[in-house]
């Protein structure tokens, strides 16, 4: 599991702990500008993406999300739609 970028994802015992911070955050967004909040995202998603990029293995990375993405496209997705290269440990990496 671990923490930082290369982290999967944490289960929690109380999921209304994320919700309910969600909430308060949405609450407190009313209050903004909305241009405010467009700049702040613009912001943010940039810097993600500039990040992600600049990553080692990222076209590895990418062509396993491209992957996952035609599987999900499939009529009825399944274990036999999944990409030869996904296995649930590939998620952890």
């Amino acid at each position: 599991m671990g923490s930082g970028p290369t982290s999967g994802a944490i289960v929690v015992s109380d999921p209304s702990a994320g919700l309910s911070s969600a909430l308060r955050l949405h609450v407190a967004s009313n209050r903004l500008p909305v241009r405010d909040i467009v700049q702040t995202r613009i912001l943010l998603e940039t810097w993600t993406a500039r990040a992600g990029a600049a990553r080692d293995g990222g076209d590895a990375e990418r062509k396993q999300a491209a992957q996952l993405l035609e599987a999900m496209d499939q009529p009825e997705p399944g274990p036999g739609n999944l990409p030869r290269a996904w296995t649930p440990d590939s998620m952890w990496r």
